[in-house]
């Protein structure tokens, strides 16, 4: 439970299973591409935009940085990267039914780390309503 008291009926952003939830409700009413945007709306985030290939230069997908070590990378489909000074420990291709449950650790840490618990509360809160419809 959050050190932070939330109001009735909010989603607790640092319940793993609580974010995973809303996760996979998201998934399953946008696909990927609405749990892209999700992440984006996250306090304590970076989106970065694709960058097109040129002269000397390598593509790079868009990506949306969940703190300084995770990296939601924009591809089809989505990969996440662990990041640690600009090496790629490890990537991971997410299909749909396993985002719920790699976003869930993602999200709870980085909502530690940054501490906004009410600002990324009510961002879960209006993805799950938006969700159910």
């Amino acid at each position: 439970m959050s050190e932070v008291p939330l109001p009735a009926g909010y989603v607790d952003p640092t319940d793993a299973a609580a974010v995973a939830e809303v996760v996979a409700a998201t998934v399953s009413t946008g696909g990927l591409d609405a749990v892209s945007d999700l992440l984006a709306r996250l306090p304590g985030t970076r989106v970065t935009p694709e960058v097109r290939k040129g002269l000397l230069r390598p593509a790079a997908p868009a990506a949306v940085w969940l703190g300084t070590e995770s990296c939601w990378s924009r591809t089809e489909p989505p990969t996440l990267l662990h990041v640690v000074n600009g090496v790629v420990l490890h990537r991971e291709e997410v299909e749909p039914g396993e985002a719920p449950g790699l976003l869930g650790r993602v999200v709870v840490d980085l909502v530690r780390r940054t501490g906004a618990v009410g600002d990324a509360s009510a961002v879960l809160t209006a993805a799950r309503e938006l969700a159910d419809g």
